[in-house]
């Protein structure tokens, strides 16, 4: 499942399969210091208990594509777009 959005939180426990993260933005870290992707992440692949996501084993691909200030440049999203795809 590839997931374009903050990031996801390094190190996060509820996730069992993140194959690839990757910073498609101008900022240095892959960290997701909003939490918007990690949540995103979360309702589709978690893998607690008490927090079950709808398909927990599911592999994911975490694409920062949204900056800490919320900015989000569409020509660099495509060009994620076309490159894995």
């Amino acid at each position: 499942m590839a997931i374009f959005d903050t990031g996801i939180r390094a190190n996060h426990p509820h996730f069992r399969n993140i194959k690839e993260r990757t910073n498609w933005t101008n900022e240095d870290t892959l960290n997701d210091n909003l939490g918007h992707g990690t949540f995103v992440a979360g309702v589709i692949a978690g893998g607690d208990a008490e927090c079950l996501g709808f398909a927990p084993d599911t592999e994911i691909y975490a694409f920062r594509v949204s900056s800490d200030a919320q900015v989000m440049h569409s020509g660099q999203v495509l060009l994620l777009l076309c490159f894995y795809i």
